[in-house]
């Protein structure tokens, strides 16, 4: 009974992280692979993989038995803590936080209060997440290299490596992440009460291709601004033995006066590439399952 009487929180209960699971899953087993090859061009070591791979397919998914226990239930957390963030602040703070589009209910929040919970929980769940990516990144990066192998060789310190990089792509990445998705959502019209959606097979069609351009954004929108991030935050995490960098801006500096600007960015092709179709992917999954789920 207090449930009910917390207002929209009553309506959050289990369903934003059941969804939340269900794209984390879509998320692993449709990006692993690309995740792989874009950590090797981000290193230099690309064309060594594209040989490698004719050998053997597998070695895409190197370093996915981590990535599969873990990555669903942090996206479950991750777009739950989202989800109680943003009502949270609708609820609380309505003055600043409430919708103001005519088309979308004042309960959605706006775009302000997107952002910030995507900013919330991306960087609290950064904090479980440092330690899985250096793992991953040591996988990735070493042939054969088994999960317990990559634990024991970072150590504990070691699994915290390039935290400062991690927690700003993360947690900046999150916000825009979800701003691009919902704000698109909002200019197509795309779950608007405001608009007559489509109706029938062609119409629902229609709306799920809209859904997915809108996955589209944010992934894209993401990885344009916290990009440079991701590049600083792998060479480091590669460089477990502090060999190279001594920190964040040690490998900035060096990335910028070896490469110059266009360092931060180098793979950033690839990873558009990478971040369009899962996001296309992770995204209408998400929004789908929770409204299945919410019936």
């Amino acid at each position: 009974m207090q449930l009910a009487s917390c207002g929209q929180f009553a309506d959050l209960k289990w369903q934003p992280f059941t969804a939340g699971l269900v794209a984390g899953v879509a998320n692993v087993l449709a990006g692993h692979p690309l995740d792989t090859v874009k950590v090797r061009l981000q290193i230099g070591q690309g064309k060594a993989l594209s040989r490698q791979v004719l050998r053997d397919f597998r070695l895409l998914y190197a370093g996915i038995s981590g990535p599969l226990m873990t990555s669903p239930w942090i996206a479950a957390a991750n777009f739950g803590v989202w989800e109680v963030v943003r009502v949270a602040l609708t609820k609380e703070w309505p003055e600043h936080f409430a919708s103001k589009d005519p088309q979308s209910e004042a309960a959605s929040g706006s775009s302000s209060a997107v952002f910030v919970a995507g900013l919330a929980s991306g960087w609290l769940l950064c904090n479980f997440t440092c330690p899985m990516h250096n793992i991953k990144v040591q996988q990735q990066t070493s042939l054969g290299l088994g999960l317990w192998e990559a634990v024991l060789r970072a150590g504990p310190r070691g699994l915290f490596r390039g935290y400062l990089p991690h927690a700003l792509a993360e947690s900046v990445g999150r916000g825009w992440y979800m701003l691009g998705f919902v704000g698109s959502k909002r200019l197509l019209g795309v779950d608007s009460d405001g608009r007559q959606a489509p109706r029938g097979v062609g119409g629902e069609l229609e709306m799920l291709g809209r859904r997915v351009l809108c996955g589209c954004t944010g992934g894209g929108v993401a990885w344009l601004v916290v990009y440079p991030f991701d590049v600083i935050r792998n060479r480091m995490m590669w460089d477990w033995r502090r060999e190279q960098y001594s920190g964040m801006g040690d490998c900035l500096l060096q990335a910028v006066k070896a490469e110059g600007l266009t360092g931060l960015y180098r793979g950033i092709s690839y990873s558009l590439a990478r971040a369009l179709p899962v996001a296309a992917i992770t995204l209408p999954t998400y929004d789908l399952a929770l409204k299945y789920l919410s019936a």
